[in-house]
């Protein structure tokens, strides 16, 4: 099977420039909680993806209460894509070991034609490999050593 083949196609896509507001009221009407950030809605290049996580902990926790850019709080380094010839199983790999629990799903030319999301596998996979959904499940889920400021250069982790 294919990534192509269970992928979620055409999804909602943003810009580096739009606000962290807008973006969180594209994620709440569309019900995701991710989006990829293209350079413009006409190329639909990837420079990016913009999580529920990183609205929460980059921008709210932060304390900015200001309308930001997408741009200063997406995730545009180490980004994990997929393509849509790919074989499923390679692509739950990959997600498996970035600890994800989505993909975009990009073309030859890097543009975004879908999103490969664990409930897409979970749907799809799961019925008859469930413990592969399993497997994705704890490696997602394992919690993370992230380095916490606390202040004037102490950290944590």
């Amino acid at each position: 099977m294919q990534v192509k083949d269970i992928m979620t196609s055409d999804p909602t896509v943003v810009t580096r420039d739009e606000t962290v507001k807008d973006v969180a009221g594209k994620m709440r009407a569309s019900d995701v909680g991710m989006l990829p950030v293209v350079l413009g809605y006409r190329d639909r290049e990837l420079v990016g993806v913009i999580t529920d996580r990183d609205i929460v902990v980059r921008h709210v926790a932060s304390g900015h209460d200001h309308p930001c850019a997408v741009g200063i709080h997406m995730t545009a380094v180490d980004l994990q894509v997929a393509s849509p010839n790919e074989d499923v199983a390679l692509a739950l790999e990959r997600m498996k070991r970035a600890r994800v629990r989505r993909l975009p799903v990009v073309d030859e030319a890097h543009r975004v034609v879908g999103i490969l999301a664990q409930a897409d596998l979970a749907r799809d996979l799961g019925p008859a490999d469930p413990e592969r959904i399993e497997e994705l499940m704890e490696a997602v889920s394992e919690p993370q050593q992230v380095p916490v400021r606390l202040g004037k250069g102490v950290r944590v982790g």
